[in-house]
């Protein structure tokens, strides 16, 4: 599978594990600490049209790597009108 596959794959696997729980999940809710694997989570979130909200979460970290999730946030807000971010 080529990365855009997998990207096809992975986006469209949550949105049919939302669609099929027996009551469908009115959003979707992760967290983000400007590290790469809660960046592409959110994101691959963000791409299902799914409400997604994002969660800028500093655990122990350097503020530089708080100010990536918090650009990271801003984003994804711009280029997703499907997500609202929260401090």
């Amino acid at each position: 599978m080529n990365p855009s596959e997998k990207v096809t794959f992975i986006k469209d696997w949550i949105a049919n594990y939302v669609n099929s729980m027996s009551k469908k999940a009115e959003s979707l809710v992760i967290g983000i600490s400007g590290g790469i694997d809660s960046s592409v989570s959110s994101t691959l979130s963000a791409m299902t049209g799914l409400k997604t909200i994002v969660l800028s979460m500093p655990i122990k970290q350097k503020s530089t790597q708080h100010d990536l999730s918090l650009k990271h946030q801003e984003w994804l807000k711009q280029n997703f009108k499907n997500v609202v971010g929260m401090t």
